[in-house]
């Protein structure tokens, strides 16, 4: 993960064998480790590119907990 707020993230791999393959529209539930534990939220491809092997790409968040106790929302939330 190269960035993330309340409304969306950006994501890079710069390993090619690991490109998943994402264009604008798709759909996906993602898991993401935080230093608060593990935890999920739904979202869109909103932008995709590939550059020098790297492929990054934008996501719009369409579902995040509100519960201040989940741990992908605490990351959000964390004064950082």
């Amino acid at each position: 993960m190269l960035n993330v707020s309340e409304y969306g993230a950006g994501f890079s791999i710069d390993d090619p064998s690991h490109d998943p393959g994402l264009v604008v529209g798709d759909q996906l539930s993602i898991e993401v480790l935080t230093p608060y534990g593990s935890g999920s939220c739904r979202g869109e491809v909103i932008w995709a590119r590939k550059l020098l092997g790297r492929a990054s790409w934008g996501i719009k968040f369409t579902a995040v907990s509100d519960d201040p106790e989940d741990a992908f929302r605490a990351l959000i939330d964390a004064p950082f």
